[in-house]
């Protein structure tokens, strides 16, 4: 039986693929939300200068919450699973489902340097030449490292991957949030407004790294890949963290006019999703989502995920 409140911390973080360290507009922001008493409370959010930097920080905050036998929600704004077919495209082959063979094959790929320093750009080439195609899916950088396999303009949705197979352009939760949210991007944008992919090249490494730690994964959940789109197998009580895909713009912004607008959005996240569990009304969120068929739901917790409170 699932306790009034799941958890006793709530962290979102907004990721970036910036090449050099950054911090204010345009990086990285961790915001922390825990209650105390009848109130929630949200720490001074941090902005790390680099991927690195902010890996060490969230790293040694979930070791300090495991070590006192607290329960996590953590949340990171980058796209967890591709649309439907990717990782067979690749021929990931493997006994793991779709999502994890994706995360591993991505952890292999990508380097990361603590300067920020990396090589998605190669590796979204790499991806395409792959997937047998000069246009495509990944798409948009800029114009000094674009090749025959890696262009600035979008190629063709549904992208055809051989064999009759093809990939969409967004995920069901993509097509869920854009009827009222026009402005979220596909997976596949790379570069400039808007865009995700290369934070999801970077970041998706860095959650493998987490929930694979020697001193986390035996705690660790990512809904709904490996938990289903139910509750009931969250713990009740000691240590537990629970990764899910945030997007923060589902939720007002925080009115804090000091701080950039990624600060904002992350501690009204945080707050949000910590106020909706002290009222009972968080666990709702982890459900079935009513749009999805029984096809749709497999999809989901085998290869595309979905974004909490959408």
């Amino acid at each position: 039986m699932i306790s009034r409140c799941l958890f006793d911390a709530c962290i979102v973080v907004d990721w970036s693929a910036n090449r050099t360290p950054k911090i204010g507009r345009d990086s990285i922001w961790i915001a922390e939300a825990r209650r105390a008493g009848a109130r929630v409370r949200v720490d001074p959010p941090r902005n790390p200068p680099t991927r690195a930097a902010a890996h060490d920080l969230i790293l040694r905050a979930l070791l300090d919450h495991v070590e006192a036998g607290r329960r996590v929600l953590i949340s990171f704004d980058f796209v967890y699973g591709f649309p439907w077919g990717f990782a067979d495209a690749l021929a990931l082959a493997g006994s793991v489902p779709r999502w994890l063979r994706t995360w591993r094959a991505l952890a292999e790929a990508i380097t990361d340097e603590d300067t920020n320093a990396n090589n998605r750009w190669a590796v979204a080439e790499a991806l395409n030449r792959r997937l047998g195609s000069a246009r495509g899916p990944f798409w948009n950088c800029p114009r000094a490292v674009a090749t025959r396999h890696l262009r600035v303009t979008k190629g063709r949705f549904p992208h055809a991957v051989g064999a009759g197979a093809r990939l969409a352009e967004y995920r069901a939760v993509d097509i869920l949030i854009r009827r009222s949210r026009p402005s979220l991007q596909s997976v596949w944008k790379l570069y400039t407004t808007g865009s995700v992919g290369s934070q999801t090249l970077l970041g998706i490494p860095r959650l493998h790294a987490l929930i694979t730690h020697p001193g986390l994964a035996r705690w660790s959940r990512v809904w709904p890949f490996e938990t289903g789109f139910a509750v009931d197998q969250f713990s009740e009580a000691g240590p537990f963290i629970l990764h899910a895909e945030a997007w923060p713009r589902i939720v007002p912004e925080a009115d804090s006019p000091a701080l950039v607008r990624d600060a904002r959005q992350v501690i009204a996240l945080a707050r949000h999703f910590a106020e909706l569990d002290g009222a009972g009304k968080l666990a709702p969120l982890f459900e079935r989502p009513a749009a999805l068929d029984d096809a749709g739901v497999a999809a989901c917790c085998d290869e595309e995920g979905w974004v909490l409170g959408a």
